[in-house]
């Protein structure tokens, strides 16, 4: 099973992402479900423009690993990507309160926050992501 997954990560690093899913499905059959590889299924479905499937795949991963912070942003930009704003911020304020030193994830839950008015809290999450790393040009440019 590992070799399988092994595969699968070489043909999407290769931006072969159908290959890298033929190869993940073959592996869920034969009961290789891991949360690695719906994982990298999610990541792929991500890329390949389907949030919402990217979203459903994040959230069967995370149930065996609620803790991980870079699990829990990576469905909150699909949720993004997808209109859904409010799971959104739900799901970047989890991510930065288990990694709140992570500059991207406080940039990410400042547009999230700005998209839903809440721009007092935006602010201060660009600000933050700023102080983190005074090179973020894109979290200093939303500051204005």
């Amino acid at each position: 099973m590992e070799q399988a997954l092994e595969r699968a990560v070489d043909f999407y690093r290769q931006g072969n992402f159908e290959q890298a899913e033929v190869a993940l499905n073959e592996l869920r059959k034969s009961g290789g479900e891991t949360p690695d590889a719906l994982h990298l299924l999610a990541l792929i479905k991500l890329k390949s423009g389907h949030p919402a499937t990217a979203v459903e795949h994040l959230n069967k991963s995370l149930e065996d690993r609620s803790d991980s912070s870079e699990l829990l942003a990576l469905p909150a930009s699909a949720y993004r990507r997808d209109g859904r704003l409010m799971e959104a911020v739900g799901a970047f304020e989890k991510a930065v309160a288990l990694d709140p030193d992570q500059a991207d994830y406080l940039y990410n839950f400042g547009n999230a926050l700005r998209e839903v008015g809440r721009l007092e809290e935006a602010a201060k999450n660009f600000q933050k992501a700023v102080a983190l790393d005074p090179g973020f040009t894109d979290a200093r440019f939303n500051l204005g």
